[in-house]
């Protein structure tokens, strides 16, 4: 059970740096549904932690919007309050 937890909360903050990219680059979630042929849903699924990401899927979309894949691992994204993600400083990553 703990191992689903923790995966879950993983699979958000990898849809949410997902999100924050996409927007960020100026990119629909409509555009990502299309390189990924799926359905926009999906993506808004992934992008809010109840899909995960597949490792194919987040190569495939470094590639599209010009980042490294590193970019959905960042060590700074932690779980915080009521399960959201939130960037800690440097001094709460050392």
């Amino acid at each position: 059970m703990r191992m689903y937890f923790i995966s879950n909360h993983i699979d958000a903050a990898i849809g949410s740096r997902l999100r924050r990219i996409r927007i960020t680059k100026g990119v629909s979630a409509a555009d990502v549904a299309g390189w990924l042929e799926t359905r926009e849903e999906k993506v808004r699924r992934i992008e809010r932690g109840e899909v995960r990401l597949r490792a194919l899927e987040m190569f495939l979309l470094a590639a599209r919007l010009g980042v490294p894949v590193r970019q959905f691992f960042r060590l700074a994204n932690t779980v915080g309050p009521g399960g959201g993600t939130r960037e800690r400083s440097r001094e709460e990553a050392h």
